[in-house]
């Protein structure tokens, strides 16, 4: 801060210059919390900032997740980084990127056999899985090798699969009646 000196007959007049002192300005980044649903990319990640200075100034400064495309059912840090800001004296708050469930379905397939047959190989339709995932399941009837004809369940079991949201729809096994004959024996008689 510089004193300028005008006319002053009257005195004899000494000046001391002194300092403005620029200080910075507070101001704060916080990582938005986001979602996603597993299998699906990441979401863009964003972040909320806070006591920027209008007209062009930028806070430096990144963003980055351990979750990746793949990465099971869970919650995994955003973590901000600051880069250089001279003239903010900066705060950073990290957040979390929630992975969910992903839906899919597994639905028994219908079957049919002949009364007194082994019973066929039990089969399901499965949708909405990813990455070559293969779901835990088991297919069950009550429906045995002699078992009368009429249309028994075949029921969906599901086991442990963490990243799945799963709907399971029941199939039916028919059992047919078996063809048979019955022919009369010939007689003769007098």
């Amino acid at each position: 801060i510089t004193v300028a000196l005008g006319s002053n007959p009257n005195y004899s007049v000494t000046s001391t210059d002194a300092t403005l002192t620029i200080n910075q300005k507070d101001a704060s980044v916080a990582a938005d919390p986001q979602t996603k649903t597993y299998g699906d990319p990441n979401p863009t990640l964003t972040a909320t900032v806070v006591g920027q200075v209008s007209g062009g100034d930028t806070i430096n400064y990144t963003l980055s997740t351990t979750a990746a495309k793949f990465s099971g059912v869970g919650s995994y840090p955003i973590t901000v980084t600051l880069g250089s800001n001279p003239n903010y004296s900066l705060t950073s708050t990290d957040s979390t990127l929630t992975v969910g469930q992903k839906d899919a379905t597994v639905t028994a397939n219908d079957q049919t056999k002949t009364y007194g047959d082994d019973n066929p190989a039990l089969d399901a339709t499965v949708t909405g899985t990813v990455n070559g995932d293969v779901l835990d399941y088991s297919l069950a009837t009550t429906a045995l090798k002699f078992s009368g004809v009429g249309n028994y369940a075949i029921t969906v079991t599901l086991g442990s699969n963490p990243n799945y949201s799963i709907t399971s729809a029941s199939g039916n096994l028919q059992i047919n009646a078996k063809d048979a004959t019955v022919v009369a024996d010939s007689f003769t008689k007098t």
